[in-house]
């Protein structure tokens, strides 16, 4: 198969697959804490709110980046079922992810944006914004807010931002609220110990080969029995799979979607170790002897070692 257009056909329905993990289960057992049926219309939910200042409470999602956290947070909300909406194309949770110039105003700007807020020129201070944001999402039915890589922000306004999280968080049309991003946002968040016990927290372990080699094997065999290819018989795969991303979930389905989109455009029968190594090398580039899908001694493998060795030799300067 070398035509562009089966190839895009077979990828999609391979890439619209879900497989189901642990941290899918965690990430609803959460929400299901956070949020309460509407008392006359049960598929209406309402943050669950307390005490005299009515705070909500918030979920800290953290993993490494390309562990799959953007993905799991949205089939998490679009399918828990205190979320579901009986009007066409509407959620009731807000999603955004932090601006390229990350400041608290634009962060602002760019949630009441995507609430549908029509921006011509305003004055309005950033608290007034988010206010503003507040009565929006209210109206709206929206309960969740939604913000993806939020250690981008944090690092640039944390204080302004923690303030900001906190005003979200409590009054009468607060509403819950949902950071994503790296251990840097952990970090970050701990600082102030009045917001971080506002949140619990999602934190995936990295994938195991004794764990997860095979689920891994499974996962490639469902996504091999939607395209015309068969599946390598190597019991290696799985280690050097999980040695190529870095034992991060969303890295190695996206390793393994690689390895059999080469095979496609190869025109082969069945997926071999030269495709991964072909599509581990048009991403990473490096040398053979670092490839994991082309040696035997795979698991000394390092993948980010050359690019830290050469930022510390930038910042020392030998």
């Amino acid at each position: 198969m070398t035509d562009p257009k089966k190839i895009d056909e077979v990828m999609e329905r391979i890439r619209n697959l879900h497989f189901g993990t642990d941290v899918d289960a965690e990430l609803e057992r959460h929400l299901d804490r956070l949020l309460k049926a509407d008392d006359e219309d049960p598929s209406i939910a309402h943050p669950i709110r307390m005490g005299r200042t009515k705070e909500t409470r918030g979920i800290l999602f953290v993993d490494a980046a390309g562990a799959g956290k953007t993905t799991a947070i949205d089939r998490g909300l679009s399918k828990h079922p205190r979320l579901q909406s009986q009007r066409e194309g509407f959620r009731p949770y807000l999603f955004a992810e932090v601006p390229t110039d990350p400041s608290l105003k634009s962060m602002a700007t760019r949630l009441l944006e995507v609430a549908g807020y029509k921006f011509e020129r305003t004055r309005r201070t950033t608290s007034q914004l988010f206010d503003h944001l507040r009565e929006l999402m209210q109206r709206n039915g929206q309960v969740v807010l939604w913000i993806d890589e939020a250690h981008d922000l944090m690092t640039k306004d944390r204080d302004k931002i923690l303030r900001a999280t906190k005003s979200l968080m409590q009054g009468p049309n607060s509403v819950i609220v949902i950071m994503s991003g790296t251990q840097d946002l952990e970090v970050l968040l701990s600082q102030d110990d009045q917001v971080r016990r506002r949140f619990s927290i999602v934190k995936p372990e990295p994938l195991d080969l004794e764990r997860d080699g095979d689920w891994i094997m499974g996962v490639f065999d469902e996504m091999c029995k939607r395209s015309p290819v068969k599946p390598l018989d190597d019991p290696s795969l799985a280690s050097r799979v999980l040695v190529a991303s870095r034992y991060r979930l969303g890295r190695a389905i996206e390793m393994l979607e690689n390895g059999i989109e080469r095979a496609l455009w190869d025109d082969a029968k069945t997926v071999d170790l030269q495709h991964f190594a072909d599509a581990y090398s048009m991403q990473e580039g490096g040398d053979i002897e670092d490839n994991p899908f082309l040696v035997d001694d795979w698991k000394r493998i390092d993948p980010d070692k050359k690019m830290r060795d050469t930022w510390e030799k930038r910042r020392t300067g030998r």
